[in-house]
Parts: C-alpha cells; structure tokens; sequence
C-alpha cells in the first residue's frame, strides 16, 4: 500500500548529535515537474507535492540518525501525523501544483530524494515518483549538485469503489452489517486476506466501499452486534494506513428448535458469492475512478451452530486460578478474527461460547504475587510487583461442547541455548550481543499474547544495564530466554552479512518446522549462523534493452524441500541504474525473477509462480561466490 511520507514520519527518534560538516553546502540543484492524471494529459490542480531528501553524500551529508529515520518510515514504519518531528523537517520541502498542475522546487542539496504528490480528498491515489504500479513504493532518486532536474512527472490514479447490497436467508436487506474489501497478501508462504477498507450497510442493506486503490479485491461481510451504541469510523483516506487485520468477539443467538432445545448459533464471515471458506472467495477487480456495481453477499451461509468450550484455569502453584482472562483465536488466518473471550470464576472455571468447528489456540492470563523462599515463611512484601503469568492449549473443535478443559500457567519457562557463527575469518568473531532472537506465533494471528515474557523487575538500585534483555544473547552467544508456552517460529536479527543456517532442539528442524513448548525443557536452542553466504547481482532490462529501475527481483529456492524453509527467498528492487544486489545468501540452487512490481512476497505463491517458473534463470549460489546474472523484466500475468 502506498504511504506518503506526509502521512508516517512521527517515528520516535534518538536525538542524536549531528554529525554533519561546517563546511558550506552548495544548494544549486533544482527539480520542476507537473501532476497529472494516469493515462492522460489532464493535470492536477492543487497537489500537494512533498520532496524528501533521504540520503546525504559526502559533500552534503547528512545525519545518520535522520537517514534511519526515513529508512523506517519508507518501509512503513511510525504513525500518521499531520507534519514531520522536528530532527526530519529540514530534510522535507513542500509545493502545490497551480492551475496547470505544474510544480517547483530550487536550491536542492545533492543527496537521494524521494518525490510524492497528494490530493486532498481521496479521489486520487497518492503517487510516488518512480511507481510502475500504484501500490508500489518509489525510488530514492539521486540528484546530483547543480543538475536541473525537468520534465518530472506524477501521475495519479483515481480512486475506485465496490457497492452492492448485503440480504438475510430470506433475501431481505440487512443493516449495519460491517463490509470489508480485502486484499490477498503472503504470509508464512501461505495467502492470507487483509482489510483495505471496511464500511456499514444502510437501513436498506446497501454499501459503498471507496477510495480504494485500482487493484483486485475481495469481499466480505460479517454481522455486527445489534446491542452496540456506536458505530465506528473505518474509512481510511488513501496512502494514510496500509493494509490491517481486526479481532472482534462473534454474535451468539439462542433460540429453541421444534424439540424444545435451545441451541447457539454464530455468526461468521461471509465471501462475494456466499461462502464462508476464504479459498472459494470470488475476487473483485475495481477500475480507476469506476465502481464494481452488484456485489451482493447472502449472508445464509454465515449462521453456523456453534458451541461451548468450557474448563479449568490452573495457576503456577497448581491451585485454580480465579478472575484469569481467556482468549481462544481460531488458528485459521482471518482478516476480521472471531476470538472468543471470557474469564474464570472464582474456582478457576470459564466457559467460552461462540466456538464453531475448527482449530483454537487457548490462552490464559492472570497476575500471582511474588514467590517467597518456602523456609522464610513471610508473607510477599507489600509494593512488590505482580508476576504475570501464561497458559497455552490447542484444542480442535467439532460439532459439540469441550469439557474439562485444564490450561496450567506458568511464569514462563526458561529456554537456554547457543547462537553460534559459521564461516567467520580467524578474529573476526562478531560480538553477539548485537543479536536478537524472536519467536513469533505459529500461526501468527491477532490478539495472540507475545511469547518472550517480560523478565521479572530488577532489585531495587539494580542498573538496568546489567541484565541482557529478554531474546539477546552474551558476547559469546550464549542465552536464556523467558518463554511463555506455545507454538513458535523462529528468527535472528541483528547479524549483518550472514543467514540462518540450522535451528535445532533435541535433533529436530525447528527452522523447516518451527517448534512447541508445553513443559520446561533440558533442550538447548542451537542456532548456527552462517558466513559464507554468496552474492547475487542482476541488472534488468526490458524487451527494448532499457534499464529498469524500483523492479522487484526474488529470488526463489529451486527445491521444493528449501522453498519451505523460513527465510529461504530473498528479495530487493532495482536501483536508479536498474542493478540489483543482495549478499549473504545461502548457498544453493535458486532461479532469479524479475517484475516491474508484484504484490510482497507473491513468489512465495505456488499458485502465482506457476506461470513464470520456466522464465526464472537458474543460478547456483556456492559458498563465498558472487554471481551476476542478465535479466529481462517479466510481464505480469493476472
């Protein structure tokens, strides 16, 4: 999705000491242009235009703490906010177009720039100088000192929509069910569908999803809680927040069948079409500037029976756990997550309702007071801070009640290991306390409680600085993490110039399959990194034997066996020159694509790579080696 730098530079930043020169810094260069509507020669009036210098040079530099800065917010990080914080705003000049949608900007330090023009109001897209496709983010453009830059144009796209009509069993409308147009994503290798923009249906059932992006959607509806007193506000202008996910509570109705048994129904999410199975989902294609009429959604198939989890909170010390929070979250991937929610009475009992057919992850939280040795016999002294404590349980769900559910907390377990390097040249041994190691969620869905636990507090007068953190090994590499229970994934940042080679407990592949903690465990964690990765290199051409600039290169393991394997693709966009490189790459067999832009991560899509596999150049990566390959850019295939 395409964000604006005017919408996402409140990033939270260290305000660090410049590092810049005293020396005088020429201001000569100068870049001047027109916004325009795509397709066309119709210019755009009143745009306002926003010019980012990014990245310093040696003549002009610039702080490192502000190049990180909008290195983050390029990639989608920090909140929106009406103007940029302080330590950015020198960096970033404004313009509006005039009555024939041209614009100006004089006196330019040299460095790499990033252009983006906005109109007020949601009918256009915002437009990134350098986009082959709307959604696609825009390339940091080098600008020499003294070049005058002209002829630079911003073509914006109108905004579409989608409407259509949202009927009960009967074919009577329905209001105030909430409609969401959803884009497909990758997640985990896997598509995974997130909310672009959601909406309510009048009183006669109808809605209107806009200012959406051209592009491919799907739709889908949910009924809301007719209880609510409130309805909230979800229509986001375009460029001011990517795609999301929400997690939400079902709607449950008793009624009583003929028989005199009173049964719970839910309500679940419902696809253009009818169905509630994501994969049979019909998509929507939405035009520039047009609406995608008819789309209606009956919403029979939504009303499913559901039914009852009910069981037992156990604290750490093994006796019931009263007033302890517990949150089941279907394991499926779902843009709008129907979690169920409820709390333990005061025997430690809970009973969630709402659960239809399906797999769950149950989680229990509650607060213990502090430990005391057993021999001292005190009570736990008065100011101390309470320990929190985490429960974890999958439960499969089918067409009946679960009983006697027991889900244990623990304060976490520890899990030691070793982070260890590959490859490394004699004394070149990093300092691993650089590393971090994360375990996410597996799956990773909304509302799930992290896994690393907060460590407990420090004694009083204790400098925060003499405890590593929770995930960072020593200078050795060796660590103890604080984990709660759950199904996990695995990565490891903080080490430049090396790859995840092998991740193991007990013999098992945790890097290919991820890993469960239930009960303590004796295991080490052995992550070994390696530093003999190679290096690839592409230059990308079209058919014309033009360079081809802010591309998408992947590059896509060979073997189906690797292309399983976290972090097993790699990818990057091209430059100003149409070069492409990436380093550390694991050694191996891999075949190299290039497109003026797809969708993140769609080449980990079997579905989607299917088409190109035989336009993909082989490469093989060895130890160390470095590889450069031509490449002609791939047209893309809806």
């Amino acid at each position: 999705m395409v964000r604006t730098l005017l919408s996402a530079v409140l990033v939270l930043l260290a305000q660090a000491p410049s590092q810049q020169s005293n020396a005088p810094v020429l201001a000569t260069a100068s870049i001047e242009g027109i916004v325009v509507q795509q397709g066309t020669t119709n210019s755009i009036a009143g745009a306002d235009v926003e010019l980012s210098r990014v990245e310093g040079t040696p003549k002009a530099p610039m702080d490192p703490a502000v190049s990180n800065a909008f290195a983050q917010v390029i990639q989608g990080g920090g909140p929106s906010g009406p103007v940029p914080p302080p330590q950015l705003a020198p960096e970033v000049r404004y313009a509006k177009t005039g009555a024939d949608g041209k614009f100006v900007f004089k006196d330019l330090k040299e460095g790499k720039y990033r252009l983006v023009s906005i109109k007020i109001g949601g009918t256009y897209n915002p437009a990134e100088y350098g986009q082959h496709d709307p959604r696609q983010r825009g390339l940091n453009f080098l600008l020499p000192e003294g070049q005058a830059m002209t002829g630079v144009r911003l073509e914006m796209v109108a905004t579409g929509a989608i409407s259509g009509r949202i009927v009960d069993a009967d074919g009577e409308p329905m209001g105030h069910v909430s409609v969401m147009a959803l884009e497909p994503q990758i997640q985990q290798a896997q598509r995974v569908f997130n909310i672009m923009q959601a909406s309510y249906t009048d009183e006669h059932g109808d809605y209107r999803l806009f200012w959406l992006p051209p592009g491919r959607y799907y739709v889908a509806a949910k009924v809301e809680d007719l209880q609510k007193r409130s309805i909230p506000a979800d229509e986001i202008p375009p460029g001011r927040r990517g795609p999301y996910t929400r997690a939400e509570t079902p709607v449950v109705i008793r009624h009583t069948l003929p028989t005199g048994e009173v049964v719970e129904d839910a309500y679940a999410l419902v696809y253009n079409g009818g169905p509630i199975d994501p994969d049979q989902a019909r998509p929507v294609d939405v035009r520039p500037g047009a609406t995608s009429f008819g789309i209606d959604i009956p919403m029979a198939a939504g009303r499913v029976r559901s039914h009852h989890i009910r069981g037992l909170v156990i604290d750490s010390t093994g006796q019931p756990a009263k007033a302890a929070s517990v949150t089941a979250i279907p394991r499926q991937f779902s843009a709008d997550v129907l979690f169920l929610r409820g709390s333990s009475d005061a025997n430690g009992a809970f009973d969630l309702a709402g659960a239809v057919p399906g797999s769950y992850s149950i989680f229990a939280s509650t607060v213990e007071a502090p430990l005391v040795p057993a021999s001292t016999g005190a009570a736990p002294p008065v100011n101390q801070t309470p320990v929190p404590a985490l429960g974890y349980l999958p439960v499969d769900m089918g067409n009946s009640d679960v009983e006697n559910v027991r889900i244990p907390t623990t304060r976490g377990f520890t899990l030691s290991g070793r982070v260890s390097v590959e490859g490394n040249a004699a004394g070149n041994a990093p300092d691993m306390r650089n590393v971090r190691i994360v375990l996410t969620r597996d799956p990773d869905i909304v509302g799930a409680p992290a896994g690393l636990m907060a460590l407990p507090p420090l004694p009083p007068g204790t400098p925060a600085t003499s405890r590593l953190a929770n995930g960072q090994p020593d200078g050795t590499g060796v660590f103890s993490l604080l984990v709660a229970p759950g199904d996990y994934r695995v990565t490891v940042n903080g080490l430049p110039n090396t790859y995840v080679k092998s991740i193991r407990i007990a013999g098992a592949d945790v890097l290919s399959n991820g890993f469960r903690l239930a009960t303590a465990t004796q295991n080490p964690l052995e992550i070994v990194m390696g530093a003999d990765g190679g290096e690839v290199s592409a230059t990308l051409t079209n058919d014309r034997m033009e360079l081809v600039t802010n591309a998408v290169i992947a590059l896509v393991p060979d073997s189906p066996i690797n292309r399983r394997r976290a972090g097993a693709y790699r990818s990057g966009t091209t430059d100003g020159n149409g070069k492409f490189r990436i380093t550390a790459v694991p050694p191996g067999t891999y075949k190299v694509f290039g497109w003026e832009y797809t969708a993140p991560g769609s080449w980990q899509d079997p579905e989607f790579l299917r088409p190109y596999e035989s336009a993909g150049k082989t490469i093989t990566v060895t130890e160390n080696g470095k590889v450069d390959v031509p490449l002609t850019v791939l047209p893309l295939r809806q």
